[in-house]
């Protein structure tokens, strides 16, 4: 198995697409969140009152973080930002009633910002699908920009415990598709063979390993 040695800072070129992979699960959001904070987009907010510059600069925390620019760090796509716009709009449906419609917006939203402008794109996907993975790295072929995969490792068993935790559960039929997908992929993880499909470089990454890293940066 091919992985990224122990690293706690991973700088990648300017431009680079990240795509951060893993079955359902696997901690790909919390990672993504946890390296990537100050680079999701902020929800739209009602406009406010004007305030004077001593208040705004008291502001501390969390939520000063998220005010930072989108033009200072990656552009994150996330389904979880998808998924949480459309709750707000449809919160008296089911979730597994809109969940196509929250996938076919983030591939549409990967689509534009892989073919778009050269901005460094961290991307949340499983990674189990063919289709997805080669259309990311076809994109960034087309815009030559170097497309990177990191597979985050995670046991099936942790995968679900993920699942409970989080309170969004894929049916088993489903996750059952994700594992055997992820068990070929480790086939071609190993011979290095897939990055046949355009990657610069495809990697796993443990979950220990993962829990090293304290910084991924373009440059």
């Amino acid at each position: 198995m091919r992985t990224l040695d122990p690293v706690r800072t991973l700088v990648l070129p300017a431009g680079g697409i990240l795509l951060v992979a893993g079955i359902p699960g696997a901690g790909k959001s919390t990672l993504i969140h946890r390296l990537f904070q100050a680079a999701l987009p902020v929800p739209a907010q009602p406009a406010a009152r004007p305030r004077s510059r001593a208040a705004a600069g008291s502001r501390s925390g969390p939520r000063a973080v998220r005010r930072v620019p989108p033009e200072a760090g990656p552009m994150v796509l996330d389904s979880a930002q998808v998924r949480d716009v459309l709750a707000r709009r449809l919160h008296l449906l089911p979730y597994s009633l809109y969940r196509p419609l929250v996938h076919t917006v983030h591939y549409a939203r990967i689509a534009v910002w892989a073919a778009g402008p050269r901005r460094d794109l961290v991307i949340h996907e499983c990674g189990t699908r063919g289709w997805a993975r080669r259309t990311v790295a076809l994109l960034a072929r087309i815009r030559r920009r170097p497309a990177y995969l990191v597979f985050l490792e995670t046991p099936p068993d942790t995968a679900l415990a993920g699942q409970h935790q989080r309170g969004r559960i894929v049916p088993s039929r489903s996750f059952r598709r994700h594992e055997r997908s992820w068990e070929r992929l480790r086939d071609s993880l190993r011979d290095g063979s897939l990055v046949d499909e355009g990657w610069t470089w495809a990697r796993a990454i443990t979950r220990d390993e993962a829990a090293l890293l304290t910084e991924v940066r373009f440059e």
